[in-house]
């Protein structure tokens, strides 16, 4: 609660409010519970913890978001792991990271047109999958999906484990973006080239 009380100060008393919830973590069921403390005309922007992202961002979601009309799924950029790549810092290149096309974490929505499709799936525990259930919904409602890299909005890594108590389709998920987190293909073949240079040596035609 400290920690809120100083970015309280920071940014000039703007209300911070966070809200306890009992039982295991469901990113679903945390999102749908802070969507129902705002009205219907209120605009949504659900984005993680391991997000950073500039003021340009939020103009964004502004202008893509249009009440009855879009909703705004930006694709994020996801850095790739510094200690393997050795790039300190954000840089965006094929090097540091890459576009999370298959990600949908990341939406502006208005509340009205959250409700309109059927708002989170709240029976969905654990992480991943609630984002693509909620992009197929919208998809196939009478909204427009804006969808567009967006340069301002940085997933930072971090190391990811997969519980394996989760579902086989949600488990293959989380494996699947940590796995795709570690380096970009070409730095893989570099370090594999270093390691294992004898392998360069064999002919492989035989």
């Amino acid at each position: 609660m400290v920690a809120l009380e100083m970015l309280g100060d920071e940014y000039d008393g703007e209300k911070i409010r966070v809200i306890a919830a009992p039982g295991d973590f469901a990113r679903a069921s945390a999102l749908q519970l802070g969507a129902e403390q705002f009205s219907s005309e209120d605009l949504l922007f659900f984005i993680d913890v391991d997000m950073v992202y500039d003021a340009a961002v939020l103009r964004r979601v502004r202008w893509n978001t249009v009440l009855g009309k879009t909703v705004y799924f930006p694709i994020v950029f996801s850095q790739y792991n510094p200690e393997v790549n050795g790039i300190p810092g954000v840089t965006i290149d094929n090097d540091s990271g890459y576009w999370r096309q298959f990600g949908f974490g990341i939406v502006s929505i208005f509340h009205a047109d959250l409700e309109a499709v059927g708002g989170l799936d709240v029976s969905i525990k654990g992480w991943g999958k609630e984002d693509v259930d909620l992009y197929d919904r919208v998809v196939h409602s009478n909204l427009t999906v804006v969808r567009a890299p967006d340069p301002g909005l940085i997933h930072v890594y971090h190391p990811v484990d997969c519980n394996t108590n989760l579902p086989q389709a949600q488990y293959d998920m989380c494996l699947g973006s940590k796995w795709s987190n570690i380096a970009s293909e070409q730095t893989l073949a570099k370090i594999i080239a270093e390691q294992h240079s004898d392998l360069l040596k064999q002919n492989f035609r035989r």
